[in-house]
């Protein structure tokens, strides 16, 4: 998966990487706000972007799936902190990060990140002054003795985490830190699971990936409520889509989704009904 969305007021936040990793601002229309910023690992080796987030303290946060590392920065591009990733299977390693959402406010923020692959401990709650302890990790369904199948994908709301795998074809949702329930989503037959944001009023958002691709509505229980694009690279329809981001707050009609597909060079904007607003006109951006 290439690539990762941020939502903040009034800044929608956009990552690709290659070998070099890119983030950048745009307004909800697309126009970009300010000179975004690059990186790559600590050596020069490659740094990738699996997972972005922004926290209440404005600053991003980067799964690199590539450089096995989270990373830290401020919204100008100004390295706060890295965090190694460990590859034991224990509270406290973060594996290889592929996924991150910020989670509370104020002193009380969380990161909640997700490692790659079958591992007990996948999902981490860390403080967000990364490196101020070792957090701890949730129990995959409930139990201590089960596995995360492979973790693509989080997001929070309020109190609420939800994390996709794609090992599973599952989404699990997490209240107060403790197992709430899972479901496997549906979908179009074949088609693989990348990503999910939950809805204020508790419907989720799913984009799947593969040949038939989509964009669909589920209900409280994943249960199909209405399709938003079909599969296609052509405009209203989405391809091997990256990431999605959600407007809460407003009704169907007006609440926006932006969705980055077409293998991290496209954004996309939608409406909960399934209308289209177009794309980006100046992404992907040219680089030197």
């Amino acid at each position: 998966m290439n690539g990762g969305l941020a939502l903040t007021a009034g800044a929608l936040y956009v990552g690709t990487s290659e070998t070099t990793a890119h983030i950048n601002a745009f307004d909800y229309d697309g126009t970009p706000l300010r000179p975004g910023f690059s990186f790559r690992g600590e050596r020069e080796e490659a740094a990738g972007i699996s997972g972005l987030c922004v926290d209440g303290d404005r600053r991003l946060w980067v799964a690199d799936g590539t450089g096995g590392c989270l990373w830290g920065f401020s919204v100008f591009g100004k390295r706060v902190v890295r965090v190694p990733g460990e590859g034991e299977d224990r509270t406290g390693c973060l594996g290889r990060p592929v996924a991150v959402a910020s989670l509370g406010e104020d002193t009380e923020q969380e990161l909640v990140v997700a490692g790659r692959g079958r591992r007990r401990h996948a999902l981490h709650l860390l403080p967000v002054e990364a490196g101020a302890g070792a957090g701890r990790s949730l129990r995959p369904q409930g139990h201590h003795d089960k596995l995360f199948e492979d973790i693509i994908h989080v997001d929070t709301l309020e109190d609420r985490i939800l994390c996709c795998e794609r090992g599973a074809g599952r989404v699990q949702v997490f209240e107060r830190r403790d197992f709430h329930f899972s479901f496997e989503p549906d979908g179009p037959k074949d088609a693989e699971l990348r990503c999910a944001r939950i809805c204020e009023d508790g419907r989720f958002v799913c984009a799947f990936g593969g040949e038939r691709s989509s964009l669909v509505l589920l209900d409280r229980r994943g249960r199909m409520m209405r399709t938003l694009a079909e599969s296609g690279e052509e405009e209203g329809r989405v391809y091997e889509p990256s990431d999605l981001v959600l407007e809460r707050g407003a009704r169907d009609s007006a609440a926006r989704i932006w969705v980055l597909d077409r293998d991290g060079c496209r954004v996309q904007v939608f409406t909960l009904e399934g209308r289209c607003h177009g794309s980006f006109p100046e992404f992907p951006l040219r680089r030197e």
